[in-house]
């Protein structure tokens, strides 16, 4: 997503010199501050990140959320208090931080209580990492590791930018998650899993899960499925595509329940745990993900994904899509089919666009622009569902190898705490 550098009006700058890192083996404490804008998402990447800094590395961690019982649904929170090594705690408690934290993480650039921005300008501060949205773009990898200084205090803030290349903080991916799903395959952990939900196992028809936006095209690609050829069943958590699954049934499906209409069985589950929507990922053959959070959990996964960005202007969308195709054909080989139904997906074009539907709060979507941004050619226009689904399918066997070289591409890499301890430690 785009930075949150443009219109503060302060001063950038690579640091000159930078002190002695401090010995791994120091714990440092942090502080981690994420407000709810939608649905879980940054929600779920600030529990993940947590929860790894405080299970694998031995960090103390507190993370200050404004609705930690928004939680409750992905993760084992009940509410403030210690959790897997994390101390969750009430964002209006924040004027009780006890000054012990070495490392001030905002998430996705929200703005920091004022007892907590007050400290970040005072002598002995401790370090102020901006967590920022994850992007393809090329502009990413020299904006991340940028400082700057806020001229009303002279507090300064360092920008953290997830990414894809070496040069970025990379992607959240715990310790022994490839393992994990490597054993769950090779186990038969996909049938079980199906079995488990009173679902067709595999093999068997083709199965889909479905997380996405309000505004992508859920209805006409339900009705392609139902009257396609080829049996599919489709997996969608509750709260999602309501309206669509509601215009195409003729009446809304309740989480458990399951219907049919030609080759298409469609069945509605309740919000999962992170560990069981991983699952679920690793189960499925292809995988519809939105925003951040569940995209980054496709990658991992190693199958078909469809990706629809966050829900912006057609042109921004577009140019967030399209930088990441031309990342992943650099590493996997040209996937055109997914990029034409990613296109139909979006909205990404105007030529794309079908009657709208209400808009939810984007996964911490922000209405910033990025500083380093570069001017972008204006778009060709996009397949429509209609026409960029059967080609999509009938392609989709061949496929699965180019996702499967990405993943190994990304699983090269350091991840994503690994680089954030790193980044906090040579700043120190």
């Amino acid at each position: 997503m785009p930075s949150s550098l443009h219109n503060r009006g302060f001063e950038m700058s690579m640091p000159s010199t930078l002190p002695d890192r401090r010995p791994d083996s120091v714990p440092l404490r942090l502080a981690i501050f994420c407000r709810v804008v939608d649905n879980y998402g940054d929600a779920g990447v600030c529990w993940r990140l947590a929860r790894q800094l405080a299970m694998e590395h031995r960090m103390p961690v507190d993370l200050w959320i404004d609705r930690p019982q928004i939680l409750a649904a992905i993760a084992p929170v009940r509410g403030p208090g210690p959790a897997e090594g994390v101390t969750v705690r009430a964002w209006h408690d924040a004027a009780g931080l006890d000054g012990g934290e070495q490392v001030v993480v905002s998430a996705f650039g929200c703005e920091l209580p004022p007892p907590v921005r007050r400290r970040l300008a005072a002598p002995g501060a401790p370090l102020w990492v901006n967590l920022e949205y994850l992007s393809a773009e090329d502009w990413v990898d020299g904006c991340h590791g940028l400082a700057s200084t806020r001229p009303a205090d002279g507090a300064i803030e360092h920008f953290f930018y997830p990414g894809f290349g070496e040069a970025t903080g990379g992607l959240l991916r715990e310790a022994g998650l490839l393992a994990d799903r490597d054993r769950f395959l090779a186990q038969g952990g996909p049938q079980r899993w199906l079995e488990d939900r009173g679902l067709a196992p595999t093999p068997g028809p083709r199965t889909a899960s479905l997380f996405c936006y309000p505004d992508a095209p859920v209805e006409a690609w339900l009705g392609l499925l139902a009257a396609g050829s080829a049996p599919w069943q489709v997996l969608v958590p509750e709260g999602t595509a309501d309206a669509a699954v509601s215009a195409f049934l003729g009446g809304p499906l309740a989480a458990g329940g399951t219907a049919r209409r030609g080759a298409l069985t469609l069945h509605r589950f309740e919000l999962l745990p992170q560990e069981e929507y991983d699952r679920l990922l690793w189960s499925c053959d292809l995988n519809f993900v939105r925003g951040e959070d569940s995209w980054v959990r496709a990658h991992w996964a190693g199958r078909p994904f469809v990706w629809q960005p966050y829900p912006q202007d057609a042109q921004t969308r577009r140019t967030k899509l399209d930088a990441f195709l031309a990342r992943f054909a650099q590493q996997a080989g040209t996937i055109d089919e997914a990029a034409e139904l990613m296109r139909a997906w979006g909205p990404v074009s105007t030529d794309d666009l079908e009657a709208p539907q209400e808009r939810a709060p984007s996964e911490g979507a922000p209405s910033r622009e990025a500083p380093c941004r570069k001017a972008q050619p204006a778009p060709a226009p996009g397949l429509p569902v209609a026409r960029a689904w059967p080609r999509f399918e009938a392609a989709l066997p061949r496929m699965e190898g180019a996702y499967r070289r990405w993943t190994g591409h990304l699983a090269a890499q350091d991840d994503l705490a690994t680089r954030l301890l790193a980044f906090c430690r040579d700043r120190l």
